[in-house]
């Protein structure tokens, strides 16, 4: 986007409730061969203001959402007001460059944003780190494997 800044900032916001420092992308091998899931493009195709006009391809959103579909809820209302945000304030400027789980948190990957987009993502990673990221339940983030990851007992016994 001509004139934007290539800033990355990572919008995380740790259970302490301070931002995380911004984060570079940089070394991370991400895979391509994996398609978009389904309710992902779907997502990615309703806001693209949030992540742009598509294709994905070649870039860090070309895997889609790099969580479990449990999240995909709280990810497509996050996008939805994100939308608004960008709307009302007009940031010509914003895109989500990745959405990942990262420590049993939802972690939004963005440039371009203001404070309500950061305080909006903020809230979106702390109610992730309440609801299991494979069905959508009532759980909290917990250790499985060595892992840190949020997901409910049922969810949990069947990643065992």
């Amino acid at each position: 986007m001509e004139g934007c800044s290539s800033t990355l900032r990572s919008t995380a916001v740790p259970a302490n409730g301070g931002l995380r420092h911004p984060e570079t992308l940089e070394g991370q091998n991400v895979a391509k061969d994996d398609p978009i899931a389904p309710e992902a493009l779907r997502i990615m195709r309703a806001y693209p203001a949030v992540y742009g006009p598509g294709p994905w391809t070649g870039t860090l959103l070309g895997d889609g959402f790099l969580c479990g579909p449990g999240w995909y809820p709280l990810i497509e209302g996050l996008s939805a007001d994100l939308s608004e945000i960008i709307r009302q304030d007009g940031l010509r400027c914003f895109r989500v460059v990745q959405v990942k789980e990262k420590l049993g948190s939802l972690r939004f990957y963005i440039r371009g944003g203001n404070e309500p987009a950061l305080d909006r993502i903020g809230k979106a990673a702390q109610e992730a780190e309440n609801t299991c990221e494979g069905c959508g339940a009532v759980s909290h983030v917990r250790t499985v494997d060595g892992w840190l990851t949020t997901l409910c007992d049922k969810c949990r016994s069947q990643a065992l």
